[in-house]
């Protein structure tokens, strides 16, 4: 007897903690649709809390995080951040950021300077390229996603750069 009084408390606790978390779920939508299932509410809240993150994130960057940002001026950086921020929607702010590395390939080709997107470091033998050629190849290496073929687009780069020395080298040579 007192086992299966035992069950049943054990029982009703659990269909109330049920009860009180499924409404506890429905209240933290803040006025969202209660005829919604509580996981299609949670994953909302989830994916607007994301979205909002990442548009503070996005406002929030650094200057070396902002692509071509050796090429503008400070005030040209906060009026980047301040529209970025006005971007309501993800689509929008590809949009923008397309438009804006767009704009910052052409400002470098004309001033003929480098631009090293974020998280780039230096070229194997960028000494033996021009400007533009540094550039086109870090832009090849933006693009690429994954990690095979940016591996082998290195090693190809480093045979080109490698037979561009040993040209040069013989030329030298035969020049003296």
């Amino acid at each position: 007897m007192r086992r299966v009084f035992t069950i049943s408390v054990v029982a009703i606790l659990a269909l109330g903690l049920l009860a009180f978390a499924g409404a506890g779920g429905q209240q933290k939508g803040g006025g969202s649709d209660r005829s919604q299932p509580v996981e299609q509410q949670g994953s909302q809240d989830q994916d607007r809390l994301h979205t909002q993150s990442k548009t503070r994130d996005q406002v929030r960057l650094h200057d070396d995080e902002i692509y071509g940002h050796e090429l503008m001026s400070k005030e040209e950086l906060n009026r980047y951040r301040e529209k970025l921020q006005t971007m309501h929607t993800e689509k929008a702010r590809e949009q923008f950021q397309m438009q804006h590395e767009e704009t910052m390939r052409a400002r470098a080709l004309q001033q003929n300077k480098d631009i090293v997107p974020p998280g780039q470091g230096p070229i194997y033998r960028g000494d033996m390229m021009t400007v533009q050629e540094r550039n086109e190849f870090r832009e090849q290496l933006r693009r690429i996603e994954s990690e095979q073929e940016r591996a082998e687009f290195l090693a190809r780069h480093r045979e080109e750069m490698n037979k561009r020395v040993e040209s040069i080298e013989k030329e030298t040579e035969e020049a003296e």
